[in-house]
């Protein structure tokens, strides 16, 4: 299996937080990534999922519960499955970190800024901050812009607010 690209990565992840107010909204691509993480309801097919999730069970606290379980990975380096699982580890830890920030301070974090520059080898490093907490991540520049913007409009403090620096 190949690693997911920048656009996929934002995609799910986005559609993950969305899901955790809405489980109609989540998506396949997100639920195929999640019925790969340890802890979540086997189901047959997105719509038993949706519906386990939707009567009983609730996205965000599984994600929140089973943390241990899906931010760390299990194989070393020379392992094949090494980067895929990391990969997976950091999108389930960003998940992770803008729930938390909606949280916090009547759910919702005081302020949002964001920052680029170049790391080397084309990549660029993101800072994402808020008042508590800074997300940082490091990605080739292509679909690195819809996940910053995807992750900034959730964690945003208000509708009205447009705090974001580029």
């Amino acid at each position: 299996m190949n690693l997911l690209s920048p656009q996929q990565v934002s995609s799910i992840i986005h559609n993950v937080l969305q899901a955790c107010v809405s489980i109609e909204m989540l998506s396949l691509e997100a639920y195929h990534w999640l019925e790969g993480k340890k802890g979540f309801s086997p189901t047959i097919n997105r719509e038993d999922f949706i519906f386990i999730y939707k009567t009983g069970l609730y996205l965000k606290e599984t994600i929140q519960v089973n943390t241990i379980y899906n931010t760390h990975t299990t194989v070393d380096k020379p392992d094949p499955d090494y980067f895929l699982q990391k990969q997976s580890c950091e999108m389930y830890q960003m998940i992770l970190d803008c729930l938390e920030e909606v949280e916090k301070d009547d759910n919702k974090p005081d302020s949002v800024n964001v920052s680029m520059e170049p790391c080397g080898e084309g990549n660029l490093k993101v800072d994402i901050y808020t008042d508590r907490k800074r997300i940082s991540l490091r990605m080739a520049p292509e679909g690195l812009l819809s996940m910053v913007n995807s992750l900034t409009s959730y964690c945003q403090t208000s509708e009205d607010s447009n705090d974001v620096k580029e």
